[in-house]
């Protein structure tokens, strides 16, 4: 079922460029209600959520928008009862999520837009995948976790689903803690991150098992928001302390480890809720302070070159003039970091779209200076919060002599 939707808001500014930036309400599905967004596509043309179905139980159904085109509705005989719209591949192609079965048993699904609906059950003798919560580029693998026996310690433990394989459990440290659920996966499917029973955040590599991401210092004791850049070379995440309501944007690389990215000054809490495959810009939202000095909760953005900005600030720059509370809380960004989206303030649900940034503007604050130069150098040779990959001009998947004659090229 389609819908197309009728409120599409954007903001006169002074110049073509700023132009470009536009605020845009997520609509509302005559009888479905709101779409309530868990993600955007890769190329930033889809957003994936829910509606509710009006039958009186609140049941949700998962719903996809093509940014200004027709929402599309699920309604297929394989789910029955609530069903969500949890992630999507690359181009949109491909939503999974959490639904149920015709016995009502909770289960993850695979649904092709235009196709059909996959439940994403075991081979014989393997566990259902319980919920889906993240997909590689092109759709074909899709993790969250499965639930173990009823009385089992732990109760959850993460997993992947293929076609090919069912559904395999990813194991957590060897020694150590069990894997609980995973929440990111890199564009190829061979690398993806989660949390472990305990709240520790964990990577596992098709090619090496699992290991602990570090957190930042031993204040920190739980996290979320992980995701892991397209090849897997760096995690992002929100560290959160052992002082409840106190939060860090944290990312690690193999080359320089664990840093914490800048805050909001005088927040006492930021969080990183998604970042670009390539780790420039990462997305987010401050918490006001529940003491003096309180400050403002709202959206944010992360970039290398200007640091943890509200979004409502960065629209300021493209001419967009809108109070810091319009811009709430971000749930997801594009993998080129132009499409943010959120909820809360102007609208229930909205979209940014932002203008692209110069082909050299490397460090994404907006303007092209040696900085650029000297932070893609410090990327290049593996001195950088930024991962190697990062570096990746010419965007054929390795760094090299050819990728530093294309930065060189833009920069002229």
């Amino acid at each position: 079922m389609k819908y197309v939707a009728a409120t599409i808001v954007s903001f006169a500014v002074g110049n073509a460029i700023a132009q470009q930036a536009r605020v845009i309400q997520i609509p509302v599905h005559p009888m479905y209600g709101q779409l309530e967004p868990r993600c955007v596509s890769g190329d930033g043309r889809i957003v994936v959520g829910s509606g509710h179905k009006p039958d009186g139980n609140n049941t949700t159904i998962p719903m996809v928008w093509p940014i200004d085109g027709e929402i599309e509705s699920l309604l297929d005989p394989l789910l029955r009862g609530g069903a969500s719209g949890s992630v999507c591949s690359y181009d949109g192609a491909v939503v999974a999520g959490t639904g149920h079965d015709r016995d009502y048993n909770q289960v993850g699904y695979r649904w092709v837009r235009g196709g059909g609906v996959t439940l994403l059950n075991g081979l014989v003798g393997q566990a259902r995948l319980y919920s889906a919560s993240a997909m590689n580029r092109d759709g074909s693998i899709i993790a969250g976790d499965i639930h173990n026996a009823a009385g089992s310690n732990p109760a959850f433990s993460g997993a992947y689903w293929t076609s090919e394989a069912g559904v395999v459990v990813v194991a957590g440290i060897p020694g150590g803690a069990t894997s609980r659920v995973i929440s990111g996966m890199s564009g190829d499917g061979r690398t993806m991150v989660g949390i472990l029973n305990g709240s520790a955040p964990f990577a596992w590599r098709a090619d090496s098992g699992s290991f602990l991401v570090p957190f930042p210092s031993a204040a920190y004791t739980d996290t979320h928001g992980l995701s892991v850049t397209s090849n897997g070379d760096a995690i992002f995440a929100t560290a959160i302390g052992r002082m409840p309501g106190i939060g860090v944007p944290m990312t690690w690389n193999p080359d320089t480890g664990t840093s914490t990215l800048p805050g909001i000054a005088g927040q006492n809490s930021t969080g990183l809720d998604a970042a670009t495959a390539d780790g420039r810009v990462g997305v987010g939202s401050t918490i006001a302070n529940s003491t003096p000095p309180y400050g403002e909760a709202g959206a944010v953005v992360f970039t290398l070159g200007s640091g943890t900005r509200y979004l409502a600030d960065v629209l300021a720059d493209y001419g967009i003039s809108r109070p810091r509370t319009d811009f709430r809380y971000s749930i997801d960004v594009s993998h080129d970091g132009r499409v943010i989206v959120g909820q809360g303030g102007i609208y229930p649900y909205w979209v940014v779209i932002l203008p692209s940034p110069a082909p050299a503007d490397f460090n994404v604050d907006g303007t092209v200076d040696m900085v650029d130069l000297m932070d893609f150098i410090d990327c290049f040779t593996g001195n950088s919060v930024l991962p190697v990959s990062s570096a990746d001009m010419d965007g054929d998947g390795a760094v090299d002599c050819f990728d530093f004659d294309e930065f060189v090229r833009r920069f002229e």
